[in-house]
């Protein structure tokens, strides 16, 4: 939207052999009137405000309408590359703690093996490096008989003790619902999926921490993974007691490191722009006043 107000004064100033202060009004009044709304109200800056800056960029007489056109233009440029980049990306996950580093297959794996979650209590305990915690993915299996409804599960947080009647609940991701039949990852009849809390969670590095998957509503029983012994800082818990023999559920925890935000994209545009435009404030020429 902005790169279109920019080119729409670009046109409708500049081009058209008006000075600054036309140009300025023009690419202002684009500004104002685009969407119908206020910019300020849809995006958080406003038209007086980008077009002033551009103008303290720019300077005044010819060669501040030349250093102008420069700058609209790359300012155009690095915004449509901006956008670009916001659209195609995405946030990335960044593992902390994990008893294994990617899917493993329940059918022919001897340690593997699913657990009835609704029976008693399952905590699995881990040790972060991090300082909080965003996101942790769990491995299902919706193994045949155990009805037609899928599942909706959530992952507690607690702290203090692996018996979660003592210990301190420290947050509740948001709720996944899994299809019947759910699988995902290759793994035929098991899926791997992703949990968020909804803000990060403060960690203390060191300590330790249970996590707990619980089923919401849905088919009973709904079975988690379990793949041995496979995590050295933690294991899995049954009602708050050492599971015999000892196993971990799969689980991979961490942060989401966030893309750039719209803000921030827009904001090395301008830099760019800025660039650009101080380098051209040595061109050489003569100097008048902008015409009103």
């Amino acid at each position: 939207m902005l790169a279109n107000v920019l080119a729409f004064g670009y046109r409708g100033g500049i081009a058209k052999g008006k000075g600054c202060g036309d140009s300025l009004k023009t690419m202002n009044d684009g500004l104002t009137t685009s969407g119908g709304k206020q910019p300020k109200q849809r995006y958080g800056w406003s038209g007086e405000a980008v077009s002033k800056g551009v103008a303290k960029l720019c300077g005044k007489g010819k060669r501040g309408t030349a250093i102008m056109k420069t700058t609209i233009r790359n300012l155009t440029a690095a915004i449509f590359v901006a956008t670009s980049l916001q659209a195609h990306a995405q946030s990335t996950l960044d593992y902390d703690q994990q008893s294994a580093t990617g899917p493993v297959a329940v059918i022919g794996n001897g340690n593997a093996d699913g657990l009835h979650i609704q029976t008693t209590p399952l905590t699995q305990s881990f040790v972060p490096t991090l300082s909080d915690i965003s996101f942790v993915q769990l491995e299902f299996a919706d193994f045949a008989g155990n009805g037609n409804s899928g599942a909706t599960v959530y992952v507690d947080l607690w702290s203090g003790s692996p018996h979660v009647n003592s210990a301190t609940l420290l947050g509740t991701s948001a709720s996944v619902y899994m299809p019947n039949g759910f699988n995902n990852s290759g793994l035929v009849v098991a899926g791997i999926t992703n949990f968020y809390f909804s803000t990060a969670i403060t960690l203390t590095p060191g300590q330790t921490y249970y996590l707990q998957p619980v089923v919401a509503s849905g088919d009973n029983p709904w079975d988690i993974i379990t793949i041995g012994n496979t995590y050295a800082n933690g294991q899995l818990y049954d009602n708050g007691s050492y599971l015999q023999p000892l196993t971990d559920l799969w689980f991979r925890e961490g942060v989401v490191v966030p893309e750039p935000t719209s803000a921030a994209l827009l904001g090395i545009g301008i830099i760019l722009a800025c660039f650009r435009a101080r380098r051209n404030r040595n061109m050489t020429g003569p100097v008048r006043k902008c015409e009103q």
